[in-house]
């Protein structure tokens, strides 16, 4: 900062050149150099000064000389006084991770980050199992496929990856900070990582328990770096997506979401529970089936719908009726045309009545309501974001982020004095730039038309989060760093939507690869192969090693 200018980066560093003494002093000259070389050198040195020029592990007091350098007292309150200059505050040994959500996003960053030295990884997340969710329509309707589709969290994560793992729910997260409310009672789980359990200083670190009682529903963790992988869900239905409870600090209940789930008694945050609700489920359908006059009713023809209603008439054949609604004129209407006219001529050819566009109105709607013996409802999605500071949240509740994923607050929120100091970009990154959002829950700032809501791109943030959290340890503030970090690039768009278990549509980047039966083909094994990843077993991880996400 000099005469009320802010300058960052090359020109920061070569405004300070100036005040040294010659020959240093000559250096400043390179202003001249265009703007794109200086910032390109800069950033260069920047990256990887600390493996170049080395850097101590302790933060030193200076001794008598070097104190007459600086503007203020260099004492410590409180601190003995000592001249040694060796005398320093040691660091904590590992980075403390909080990790929010474990589905596909959330858990491919606890893999990467799990064989780290520097990091101390903790994750929370509600459900005691991960599901393959694209599977889950399949699982609905062939229960026996349900075994090869989910698989509890703790062994993997705590006895195989050796990361802590709360079953639990964000209620608030502030800079440095989480509050979490444990789900599942008696039975919750609660362990940490492995270097944790065996270092007590990482755990009373981390950990803060309410009058220090461990069976406490209430726990405070406090982190460095967090990523909030939290995904989103249906406001209709529970049973596509399991809903994270609500978390209600003030009454200490951390209550389900309702729906489906309280009239079953299934607890949806147990993998046997979440098997037992959709196996629920399948026998309605299965009673259905046999009564042959039933009619089944499905609103929303996007990728939900169109693959429950092709899967319901696949296993279920003897249902009479099955009628697929969309206000929009055609099934699939983020896809190609192609795509939607193959989609519409697989329906018609199995007997799927299209309720679309112009028919689709209050008479049709209320017929739908009155005459049907099940409606299922694929409409009206909702990010697993209360938790998340309003600052932080667009209109549609999903978390602001920049390209490198780090959560932004909204710029009408920013003081002036952050403004003139860092500029609105750099004053706008939330948490000192120490805090992520990735997957469904995210609107990526610049980003039009918005990433697709799926797996493929939410790994592919996931992978630059790991990029920039390896790349804390050579950087010395994450917030006024440009260039540095790593950022979300242009993405393969890819879409697979089942047709039945023998057919499909293979989308990449707006055109239809493959069709029919070689599709179906496709999806199987990128499900089998997808959960050997996630499990961490060899074939998955080595064959997904090799699939780019750019």
């Amino acid at each position: 900062l000099e005469d009320g200018i802010v300058y960052r980066g090359s020109a920061a560093w070569l405004r300070a050149l100036r005040n040294l003494r010659s020959p240093w002093c000559y250096l400043s000259h390179f202003d001249w150099t265009p703007e794109f070389i200086r910032e390109t050198v800069y950033n260069t040195v920047a990256a990887n000064r600390y493996n170049a020029l080395g850097h101590s592990d302790n933060c030193q007091r200076p001794n008598k000389a070097m104190r007459a350098r600086f503007l203020h007292s260099t004492a410590i309150k409180g601190a003995p006084t000592k001249d040694d200059a060796g005398a320093s505050i040691p660091p904590r040994i590992r980075r403390r991770l909080l990790i929010i959500g474990c589905g596909p996003a959330g858990l491919f960053v606890a893999k990467k980050m799990a064989s780290s030295t520097d990091f101390e990884v903790l994750v929370v997340e509600p459900k005691a199992f991960f599901e393959f969710t694209p599977g889950i329509l399949r699982g609905l309707c062939h229960p026996e496929a349900m075994k090869d589709l989910v698989f509890e969290l703790e062994p993997v994560l705590c006895d195989d990856l050796g990361v802590g793992y709360i079953q639990g729910v964000v209620g608030e997260l502030g800079s440095n900070r989480a509050i979490v409310r444990r789900v599942g009672g008696n039975d919750s789980i609660l362990r940490l990582g492995k270097a944790a359990e065996e270092n007590q200083d990482v755990e009373s670190n981390m950990l803060v328990y309410p009058d220090g009682n461990m069976k406490s529903d209430t726990v405070e963790i406090n982190f460095d770096f967090c990523v909030v992988a939290a995904g989103s869900a249906y406001t209709t239905s529970n049973l596509w997506k399991v809903a994270a409870p609500s978390a209600d600090i003030e009454d200490g209940a951390a209550n389900g979401a309702g729906g489906a789930n309280d009239a079953t008694n299934h607890d949806p945050y147990d993998m046997q529970g979440r098997i037992a609700e959709l196996s629920a489920e399948h026998s309605k359908l299965e009673r259905l089936n046999q009564h042959r006059s039933a009619r089944v009713s499905i609103f929303g023809a996007g990728l939900v719908g169109v693959e429950l209603a092709s899967e319901i008439r696949h296993y279920f054949p003897d249902i009479e009726r099955i009628s697929l609604f969309d206000p929009q004129p055609t099934v699939l209407p983020p896809l190609p045309q192609v795509a939607q006219k193959y989609a519409t001529s697989w329906f018609e050819r199995n007997n799927v009545e299209l309720i679309l566009g112009a028919e689709f109105n209050d008479e049709s709607v209320s017929d739908a309501e009155t005459t049907s013996d099940v409606v299922y409802r694929c409409v009206g999605v909702k990010v697993n974001t209360p938790f998340m500071p309003k600052e932080t949240l667009d209109g549609r509740g999903q978390v602001r982020v920049n390209k490198a994923m780090q959560v932004l607050l909204d710029e009408k929120s920013l003081d002036k004095e952050s403004v003139d100091l860092m500029g609105a970009e750099r004053a706008a990154i939330f948490g000192s730039g120490r805090i992520f959002a990735i997957g469904d829950a995210v609107a990526v700032k610049g980003v039009d038309p918005p990433y697709v809501k799926d797996t493929y791109p939410a790994e592919a943030m996931a992978e630059v989060v790991v990029a920039n959290l390896r790349k804390s340890k050579t950087i010395q503030c994450m917030q006024t760093c440009p260039g540095v970090l790593r950022e979300l690039g242009t993405l393969q768009v890819m879409t697979l939507c089942s047709l039945g278990p023998s057919d499909g549509i293979f989308c990449i980047n707006s055109r239809m690869v493959s069709w029919g039966r070689p599709s179906s083909i496709v999806k199987g094994t990128i499900e089998t192969t997808k959960m050997s990843d996630s499990r961490n077993e060899f074939l998955g991880r080595s064959f997904w090693s090799m699939v780019p996400h750019w």
